[in-house]
This record gives C-alpha cells, structure tokens and sequence, in this order.
C-alpha cells in the first residue's frame, strides 16, 4: 500500500482522472492538512483557500477511491478561536464524504518559538491554549467526531523524529 501526504492550501492542485490514476498504481490513502475548517482561523495562518475547497478536494479523493486522512491541528488560534475552530471544523468534515476507511488525527498545535505564527499571535493578541486546555480540547473534537461514525487519533508530531 502507499500512502502520500499532501496540503490543499500549497500542494499543485491535480485533475480527478489524475487522482483515479494514482489510485490505480497502488496509492491507497491521502493525508491532507486540513489544520482548520474556519475561514477566518487558515488566513491567520496565511493557508490561502477555503474550507469549502477543501471538502470538494476530498470529494475528489474520494471519488478517485482513495481513502482520506485529514490533520487537524488542535490548539491553533488559541482561546480566542476555540470555539469557531471546533464547529466550523466539525461542520467542514460533515460536508466531506468520509467514511469507513477514512480517519481524522487530531494533532495538538505546537508554537514555535520565533516563528511568523508567533509573531502573529502576539501581534493580534491571541492567548495560546495550555497543554491541559488542548488536550480537553482534543477528547472533546475526538468525541464529536466519533460521535459521527468516524475514526479520530491523536497526532502528536513531537513524538516523530524527522
């Protein structure tokens, strides 16, 4: 089986039959970035696109019969954007065609010290969420989407070595 990795907001956008061909050839699952379903929430981020994009992009997929991995990034936009992350991500994976074969990893957001996201957050007076508040955070996202029929798993990137 291969798997491949890809992010909607920066990877070169391919046609269907391209997607159906790989799928041909043996690529069997698609992790995608999604990191958040608010609009609002990806441009601070500087993610171009929409949520929306995103569920057509996996319909694509899932047309081309793929299945799907989507990475939501747990914590991202802090206290302030808790609430409009949860729903509007919980709402943006409703509108996909996931199904059995699908899963969505919760992965806790880690800032960088020093990085542009930093920089932003400060600059727009955003409170980070503690370890404790993101890992509430993550079982109650996980719940709800579990609550739906779907698999949900935690991502921790700091426990992989690249």
């Amino acid at each position: 089986k291969l798997y491949g990795f890809i992010d909607l907001y920066t990877g070169e956008r391919r046609r269907p039959e391209d997607w159906r061909e790989l799928a041909e050839q043996g690529l069997d699952r698609v992790y995608v970035g999604m990191e958040t379903g608010h609009d609002e929430l990806l441009a601070v981020v500087n993610k171009p696109g929409k949520a929306a994009e995103l569920e057509a992009f996996v319909a694509t997929l899932k047309t081309a019969g793929l299945s799907v991995c989507l990475i939501v990034m747990v914590g991202l936009g802090g206290r302030q954007y808790r609430e409009d992350h949860a729903r509007d991500t919980l709402k943006a994976l409703r509108g996909m065609p996931l199904g059995p074969g699908d899963l969505v990893y919760l992965s806790p957001f880690v800032e960088q010290p020093g990085s542009e996201y930093q920089r932003q957050r400060v600059e727009k007076g955003l409170d980070p969420m503690d370890e404790a508040q993101i890992e509430a955070e993550l079982e109650r996202l996980a719940a709800k989407i579990r609550a739906r029929g779907l698999k949900a798993s935690r991502y921790d990137i700091r426990e992989f070595i690249y």
